[in-house]
């Protein structure tokens, strides 16, 4: 592990906000953390709603506020919620 992380950059998700994927389904961010292999940024989030499958999931932070094709659109793949 390289002990210079790549910094994170503006507008990350924090602990504790909610989002909704563009599935539909809604999650809350319960911390970023570095992957041990990659010093690459991860985030960690739970559903909210019943998983019986996984209590928590991870995704790369670059990937978070990418956009994707959806149903014929590009949208973003989270959206933050209030």
């Amino acid at each position: 592990m390289n002990n210079n992380p790549m910094p994170l950059p503006d507008g990350v998700p924090h602990t504790g906000e909610k989002f909704r994927h563009y599935k539909g389904e809604y999650y809350e961010v319960v911390f970023l953390a570095l992957h041990s292999n990659s010093d690459e940024w991860m985030v960690v989030y739970k559903p909210l709603y019943e998983n019986p499958i996984a209590p928590y999931f991870t995704r790369p932070l670059h990937e978070w506020d990418e956009r994707v094709e959806w149903e014929g659109q590009y949208v973003k793949r989270f959206v933050h919620i209030d």
